[in-house]
């Protein structure tokens, strides 16, 4: 059908859209302008009226002398002249409505001599452009050409505006050369918000996003060209082994941006798992549009970073990606608002056996940022936390999954407003979920400024299935804490717990003689709802391994603690007070120590509470199942106890230290000593 001899070449702007999908550049529900051509020979029969979703019933073709045809979808010009080009009237894009257009050429490339090399002796440069009219000269000053770009044989490509008057990048860049049999993609965007362009290659954005004084009104026409040398005829047709080429036609405004989605795809990934795709995915986030990932596996060489961006919307559902450095993050979020991020497996390429002393081997970081969501995630392997929160107002974290983890599964400090919900957690050694405010001064200035509030707090952590961790729910120095109606079973250490630290994350930890520098004090707590199995229990498994439940001065004496620690991270040494803490309507069950205690609370409520079959360790360390020290405001009633066994492990039902309050009716059944203990307090009783 095509003479040896010729130049072949495919070109066209792509289509976009629910029924019009090629490769596209994103997804969108926007204004489009499409034209569709009836089959044969002559000029282009447009069918807009059926498909035109602007109400615009017919949109000219400029074809010059060409002749051009329909063939498997493609738009084909077999030209006789100097120049072949394809260009479409549009309606000019708006800048409030913060539109982005785009023109895309792709172009296949045939030479006789099998080569793979252009024929340089017949083609100057393939180009893509916005332009006044249909009738616009191209390459003229003041002669309607406002912007376009082109390529080279040799890769060299520019960007102009006004015809070639003004050159937006500097001469001379390059990309690979086109080769032979190899469709290659132009596309050339338009932001009219901000007046803005960018050149992609293969998806590449290989110009970054360049200012113009290019005006929205300016723009009336879209379009590419051929450009060939004086004197040759090459034409322009689609290469037989384009027959993969479904169906390309017209693509132009993209009415609402936030709609708009890129693909890393557009920017050159592979996703096949092998090469590295962590450039081509920065490059998509850099973009600053909503990102969707394919159902993929994307390898990165090195981290992903999101820096300073404002409503981005990052969809990965269905893909994978795979981490190659343990000793760095997957996902770096920092100094952004309003950002999303949804669906995705996070794995490593070698799954880690240990924990790393690198403070950013997380699965994803996010450090100073405000209103961030990450939903239906699966995190599985890292050897730091899951996901790490710094510095934040604003983060839920919702309905994702997380395990084999050497830290924290979600973690976060000096942050406000922060929810944790409906998330599943297992192997992890560390606090499955965590939250705190170590109390450092110049780090709580800080947060201060840039959040407005002097002290963590602020979150609410319900409906979690947590397994197999050292420890389930953990809370430093924070006040407004709501903790509801979450599973939790097999943790080295408590199941919850809510407790101030003298010394945690501070400069003289561990030294008793050095000063108190936290000014974080727990308060305003809610425990409530809770099921928790198997907490502090020795023999509980991680990642393979058996742990021994810990010290019984720390947060490892009960399946809840709330609690002050001192220096040396234990209770009795502690300086600082917690308030307003309610602990209700939880049930523990076979927990390997006690199963409630507190120290050191001003205002705490123990209330419906049942405890069942505890101190399976059968510590003499641990054996009281309500033990509470040094606490005022105590309100304690219609709490059950209860030990099933032959030999009861339950020395004592309650045990009261240096306390004071009111303790109601409680049932209390099977204890080795005495149902109650109230050793130096001052109680009032029913």
């Amino acid at each position: 059908m095509y003479s040896p001899k010729k130049h072949n070449c495919l070109f066209s702007l792509l289509a976009a859209g629910a029924a019009l999908f090629l490769v596209p550049p994103c997804l969108f529900a926007g204004i489009l302008l499409v034209d569709d051509f009836s089959t044969g020979s002559g000029k282009p029969e447009s069918r807009a009226a059926e498909i035109d979703r602007t109400g615009i019933a017919n949109n000219a073709w400029n074809w010059g002398n060409s002749r051009a045809h329909i063939e498997r979808g493609a738009v084909i010009s077999s030209h006789t002249g100097e120049a072949a080009q394809g260009i479409i009237a549009i309606p000019a894009p708006s800048a409030e409505e913060a539109g982005i257009i785009e023109t895309r050429a792709a172009f296949l490339i045939n030479t006789s001599d099998e080569t793979g090399a252009w024929p340089g002796n017949q083609i100057e440069w393939v180009g893509v452009g916005f332009l006044a009219t249909p009738g616009s000269a191209w390459l003229a000053k003041n002669g309607g050409n406002k912007l376009w770009a082109l390529v080279r044989p040799d890769g060299r490509w520019n960007l102009f505006s006004d015809g070639t008057a003004t050159m937006l990048v500097p001469d001379g860049k390059s990309v690979a050369a086109p080769k032979r049999g190899e469709l290659t993609h132009l596309a050339l965007r338009y932001n009219p918000a901000n007046a803005q362009a960018a050149l992609f290659i293969d998806g590449i954005n290989v110009s970054g996003w360049v200012p113009t004084d290019v005006r929205p009104s300016d723009i009336g026409a879209a379009g590419f060209r051929l450009d060939s040398r004086p004197g040759r005829d090459p034409s322009v047709a689609s290469h037989p082994r384009s027959a993969n080429l479904e169906r390309i036609s017209v693509v132009t405004l993209l009415a609402d941006t936030t709609s708009v989605r890129f693909t890393p795809a557009d920017f050159g990934a592979r996703g096949d798992g092998v090469h590295d795709d962590a450039p081509a995915i920065q490059a998509t986030l850099n973009a600053g549009y909503p990102v969707l990932f394919e159902q993929k596996t994307y390898l990165l060489n090195t981290g992903i970073v999101v820096s300073r961006q404002t409503g981005l919307r990052i969809d990965l559902s269905g893909a994978t990606l795979v981490k190659a450095n343990n000793g760095t993050f997957t996902l770096r979020i920092a100094d952004s608002s309003d950002i999303s991020v949804q669906g995705g497996i996070f794995v490593c390429q070698t799954m880690p056996n240990g924990y790393s002393k690198s403070l950013d081997a997380h699965g994803i970081m996010v450090v100073r940022c405000a209103n961030v969501t990450f939903r239906d995630i699966h995190i599985n392997g890292s050897s730091q936390m899951g996901i790490c929160i710094m510095e934040c107002n604003g983060v839920l974290a919702e309905n994702n999954f997380i395990e084999n983890c050497y830290r924290d599964g979600i973690y976060s400090h000096y942050t406000v407003n922060v929810r944790y919900l409906n998330n599943r957690l297992r192997h992890i050694k560390d606090d499955a979920l965590s939250y705190h405010d170590y109390g450092l001064p110049e780090v709580k200035a800080r947060m201060k400024n840039r959040t407005g509030y002097e002290q963590g707090g602020r979150v609410i952590i319900s409906g979690n299935l947590i397994s197999n961790a050292i420890q389930g729910i953990a809370s430093i120095g924070c006040d407004q804490v709501t903790i509801t109606n979450n599973i939790i079973e097999d943790t080295v250490n408590a199941g919850v717990c809510v407790f101030n630290s003298d010394r945690l994350g501070l400069p003289g930890g561990g030294k008793p003689d050095a000063p108190v520098l936290a000014t974080s004090q727990v308060s305003k707590v809610i425990i409530a709802s809770n099921q928790i199995t198997r907490a502090a229990l020795d023999g509980t498994r991680i990642m393979e391994k058996s742990y021994k439940n810990g010290l019984p001065g720390c947060t490892a004496r009960a399946a809840i603690c709330a609690q002050s620690q001192g220096y040396d991270h234990m209770y009795p040494t502690s300086t600082r007070r917690l308030s307003n803490i309610v602990i209700t309507g939880n049930l523990v069950t076979h927990s390997g120590t006690e199963g409630i205690f507190a120290n050191k609370v001003d205002n705490l409520t123990v209330l419906g509470n049942t405890l069942v079959d505890c101190n399976v360790n059968n510590s003499g360390n641990t054996p009281d199942m309500i033990d509470i020290v040094e606490t005022t405001g105590l309100y304690l009633a219609n709490n059950s106890i209860i030990d099933t066994r032959a030999a009861p492990l339950h020395v004592r039902g309650i045990f009261l230290r240096q306390s004071a309050g009111h303790v109601g009716d409680n049932y209390i059944q099977g204890f080795s000593t005495q149902a109650v203990d109230y050793t130096g307090s001052k109680i009032q009783t029913n």
